[in-house]
């Protein structure tokens, strides 16, 4: 249907061209006609004879010519005329407006649809980009919860276990204090040392003036007893080739000498531990250890005036 209405449109366009340059033939000649009649009256009435014969056959040549060129586009014109008043009623000059009508609607849409789909492209990528960073905010928030939660339930465990040892040293008596029983009555005070994540720090504490504990770490206390945290990087354990590192040696060796190096060892340090007891047995140096899980508080507790019974 759309290929012989393209037909038809052709067909009706070159009719149209061929009567205009009709009419416009017929026009030319009928001036050309009145131009030259005008110009033979004049010679018509003047009062002498054109001097050259010659020049009067040949616009009477011209102007036969003229005559019969406007006689045949007269007729041409006559026999279009009725083509032309029909085109003038033929509906399909309706159609061809309509058709034009249509297609600067169409072109006018279609610009609106590449438009419409260029703000929904960038709708969907501001979107995109919203979710994505929303996803990231609601990650981050998660693990902060998470975070929360653990340092939430390390709380009420300290408060428990700070709770218990309070209710615990509130029941005892003064004359059935804690004691430190050792089976020689040469046992001296332990010098606490925390080895966590394969490295070394000194707790001490320091009883010379008071309780201070050692710079390598710092320490808040909970009644009576110091928790202590790493602050400073401490020392590694091992060499770089896996043996144990001199420096621990003379860390070791370093403490009073009225004092024996106690070790609060944690579960990511087994291997470590093994290889300084090793060690310090067979410089035959005395030492006792403790192990903590990866939760527990580190540190020690202290009271004044304990008696340190002997055998």
């Amino acid at each position: 249907m759309s290929k012989a209405s393209s037909g038809d449109n052709s067909s009706l366009e070159l009719l149209l061209d061929t009567m205009c340059n009709t009419f416009g033939a017929v026009m030319f000649i009928a001036i050309s006609l009145l131009v030259i009649t005008a110009m033979l009256g004049k010679v018509n009435s003047a009062s002498e004879p054109p001097a050259d014969p010659e020049t009067w056959r040949t616009m009477r040549s011209e102007l036969e010519s003229l005559e019969r060129e406007y006689a045949r586009s007269r007729d041409m014109l006559e026999i279009m005329k009725p083509f032309a008043e029909h085109l003038q009623q033929d509906p399909r000059k309706e159609t061809l407006q309509r058709c034009l009508i249509l297609k600067e609607e169409n072109s006018r849409l279609e610009n609106l649809r590449k438009i419409r789909l260029l703000q929904l492209e960038t709708e969907k990528k501001l979107q995109q980009t919203l979710r994505q960073k929303t996803d990231r905010a609601d990650q981050e928030n998660i693990q902060k919860r998470e975070e929360l939660q653990t340092l939430e339930s390390r709380r009420q465990q300290m408060e428990k276990s700070i709770l218990f040892v309070s209710r615990t040293l509130a029941t005892q008596k003064p004359e059935s204090s804690l004691v430190f029983r050792y089976l020689r009555p040469n046992e001296n005070a332990p010098y606490f040392f925390l080895l966590q994540r394969g490295r070394l720090w000194r707790i001490g504490p320091d009883l010379s003036s008071g309780v201070r504990v050692h710079p390598d770490v710092t320490a808040k206390r909970w009644n009576n007893f110091y928790e202590c945290t790493p602050a400073t990087p401490g020392i590694a354990v091992l060499d770089k080739d896996g043996n144990l590192s001199a420096d621990v040696l003379r860390m070791i060796r370093s403490i009073p000498p009225d004092r024996f190096p106690s070790f609060q060892v944690y579960a990511d340090s087994a291997r470590e531990m093994f290889l300084l007891r090793e060690t310090l047995k067979h410089e035959g140096i005395r030492h006792a250890f403790s192990t903590y899980l990866d939760r527990a508080p580190a540190g020690f507790a202290f009271r004044d005036h304990v008696r340190y019974e002997t055998d």
